[in-house]
């Protein structure tokens, strides 16, 4: 079950192209690693059932 936790993957407005990619990567990446890491608190879910 899931309460309600909402994580933003934020890129800067500047970000051009392909370094907005990665950017975005790299920042829905730190939040996987965090789910992982605290994994008994925190779950990845990607819909609301």
């Amino acid at each position: 079950m899931v309460g309600c936790q909402l994580w933003s993957a934020y890129v800067p407005c500047n970000a051009q192209h392909l370094d907005a990619v990665q950017l975005t990567l790299e920042q829905i990446d730190v939040v996987r690693r965090l789910t992982e890491k605290y994994s008994h608190t925190l779950e990845w879910v990607t819909d609301a059932r």
